[in-house]
């Protein structure tokens, strides 16, 4: 047998072995995969379809189960690095500022909201703080049955809460007397939660 043109670029002791194939002869070892790649490499051999394909989808579907299970373990981190809600019993703090509140002098809010916002982080470095906002604007009630008469409201209404963790609510309230609110002559009530 003679060697073909498309042969000619093989070495000469690949063609040697090609040639020793028709005589009935054992193909070397790794004599395939060399076949294998100069056809690749020609354009000549390629996977089918349906394999490329699967592999496709498996490697999408290992990217989305890597990447969920870095979502998850990254939000645990984060949950974690802002000192997460402990488990206990949950109680809502209310501010007030009634007659007596200090509110400072203009220009004096953006420190009392640092203020404010430090004794928070030190409630949440403890895992005691679930959350906190500032109230805004006039409430308005709803009472039912509808009536043309004002629904009932307390003289002031709150201006800000945070809810927070405590083992009881001893603990509770000695966590809300450390709240700046009350140096400004602020009041605060504790309320427990369910």
């Amino acid at each position: 047998m003679t060697p073909a043109n498309d042969d000619a670029e093989l070495p000469q002791h690949d063609r040697e072995a090609l040639a020793r194939l028709a005589d009935g002869d054992v193909a070397p070892q790794g004599l395939e995969g060399q076949v294998v790649a100069h056809l690749r490499a020609r354009g000549l051999f390629r996977r089918s379809e349906k394999r490329r394909r699967l592999t496709w989808m498996a490697a999408m579907l290992i990217a989305s189960a890597a990447t969920f299970g870095l979502g998850r373990h990254l939000g645990a981190r984060q949950a974690a690095a802002i000192g997460g809600p402990k488990s206990g019993p949950e109680f809502l703090v209310l501010l007030y500022e009634d007659q007596g509140f200090d509110r400072g002098a203009p220009g004096e809010e953006r420190a009392r909201v640092v203020e404010y916002g430090a004794w928070a982080r030190r409630l949440a470095d403890r895992s005691q703080l679930v959350s906190a906002g500032r109230l805004g604007g006039a409430a308005d009630a709803v009472q039912l049955p509808q009536t043309d008469a004002p629904p009932r409201s307390s003289s002031t209404e709150p201006t800000g809460y945070f809810v927070i963790v405590a083992a009881d609510r001893q603990e509770a309230v000695r966590v809300a007397s450390t709240c700046p609110h009350l140096r400004y002559g602020g009041r605060v009530v504790v309320r427990p939660i369910g």
